[in-house]
């Protein structure tokens, strides 16, 4: 039920964000998506995905994917701005259009404001389906060795690995090791993703410390 509210929102998104488009292009005889601004589009949206993966890591952080998507958005479009207006500010400049050739080198965050709508959207849809499709499962579908019972125990109740090796007496190399293989077996990206998951949980897990 929720993706399909999730697909009519992504198409009425898209929708008006083409009437928006074409009105703005109307009123203002501003061209959108010529040549240039289709290429420009592209750029801002690969290297948006480029400055995401740079900072992710191994692991996919879903939980926190939309932020993340945001913030490198608008800073690739400041980047580029930026950019493009060091390199025009670098050239001779022709005094009398300087006003016009700043609007234009700050045209870059304005496709931004373009694509941040449609972009949030699409983006939570595949971070909602994909949460939906993930299994419901338990701690005790986990096949924890005791150990790693323990560790997760303390750890979805927000301990530290070096506040858990000091609970049970164990090296902080050793609680690394068995988280990596509890985030394994539940299929969680990190340790902030399994204690959502393993939420209901907490309050149990108390009893068996």
């Amino acid at each position: 039920m929720k993706i399909n509210e999730d697909k009519k929102s992504i198409g009425k998104t898209a929708s008006l964000t083409i009437v928006f488009i074409g009105l703005i292009s109307w009123t203002t005889d501003f061209r959108f998506l010529k040549l240039q601004d289709i290429r420009m589009m592209t750029i801002i949206l690969i290297s948006t995905v480029i400055l995401m993966l740079l900072g992710q890591g191994d692991s996919i952080d879903y939980s926190g994917l939309l932020d993340k998507f945001r913030f490198n958005l608008f800073l690739t479009g400041l980047l580029i701005s930026s950019f493009l207006l060091f390199n025009y500010l670098s050239t001779s400049i022709e005094y009398e259009n300087i006003l016009n050739e700043i609007i234009l080198c700050l045209k870059p965050m304005l496709f931004c404001l373009l694509i941040y709508l449609p972009g949030m959207n699409i983006l939570g849809y595949l971070v909602n389906k994909r949460i939906e499709k993930k299994p419901s499962i338990s701690k005790q579908t986990l096949n924890l060795t005791r150990r790693e019972r323990e560790v997760f125990n303390l750890a979805i109740n927000n301990l530290s690995n070096k506040e858990i090796s000091e609970k049970l007496f164990i090296a902080e190399t050793t609680v690394k090791k068995h988280m990596q293989n509890i985030l394994k077996k539940s299929d969680c990206s990190n340790r902030e993703e399994l204690i959502k998951l393993f939420s209901k949980e907490i309050m149990n897990s108390s009893s068996e410390i």
